[in-house]
């Protein structure tokens, strides 16, 4: 018995904040990791002997932040398959 290809057809999607802290206080905790987390790697590859040590250390710290942060976000899908 030969199974027939089905596909799937997305019929309901979204996304909404599920985080602890307020959302206005998430977005802006994750663009001050991205921000410390891309300046830092800039110091860290373009600076000198003390940038570049400078940098790593905020880079991480930026990584770090991102990490504590986490999703803040659930997503949800529902498909159909036809």
């Amino acid at each position: 018995m030969r199974k027939k290809k089905k596909t799937a057809y997305v019929i309901k999607e979204g996304y909404e904040y599920t985080g602890d802290m307020d959302e206005k206080e998430y977005k802006k905790g994750k663009t001050a990791a991205k921000v410390a987390t891309g300046v830092g790697i800039a110091g860290y590859v373009f600076g000198g002997k003390k940038e570049s040590t400078l940098g790593g250390i905020v880079g991480l710290g930026g990584a770090v932040a991102n990490s504590a942060l986490g999703e803040g976000y659930t997503y949800s899908m529902s498909f159909e398959c036809k």
